[in-house]
């Protein structure tokens, strides 16, 4: 019997590379492909990155697509911004995520101060300060 379309091996091998491409984790890219067999997928991160058939549709679609195509939206990397500031151990660390955060989603101004821009501001502490 004739096999007139991919085998399902490649096809698996297909959606691993493009999740591959996705979050450049090959662990993660095959327990997408094999959620319910851990040891298969640990199998696949280890053995499929260096597979010839995986290699050649990594480049292909590189060459087909751009990397741009395969990084996360803005959304997506806010997202992944937030789920790790969750799990940051130290303040300092969490702080450092939230910032780029805010940054990302344009929370705070990203832009530096231009010279001759701002605006002078008083800050008056008492009253006494007033009438100096």
């Amino acid at each position: 019997m004739w096999q007139t379309g991919p085998s399902p091996v490649e096809l698996q091998k297909d959606q691993f590379v493009s999740l591959w491409l996705r979050n450049n984790d090959p662990f993660e890219a095959a327990r997408a492909v094999f959620p319910a067999e851990i040891g298969r997928a640990l199998q696949a991160s280890t053995e499929w990155p260096k597979d010839e058939y995986c290699l050649s549709k990594r480049k292909a679609l590189l060459d087909e697509f751009g990397l741009e195509h395969f990084l996360p939206s803005h959304a997506e990397f806010a997202q992944m911004l937030l789920t790790d500031a969750k799990e940051c151990r130290t303040k300092q660390d969490k702080h450092k995520f939230m910032e780029l955060y805010a940054k990302t989603m344009k929370y705070v101004n990203n832009d530096p101060p231009q010279k001759g821009k701002g605006q002078p501001i008083q800050i008056v502490a008492s009253d006494i300060d007033q009438s100096l």
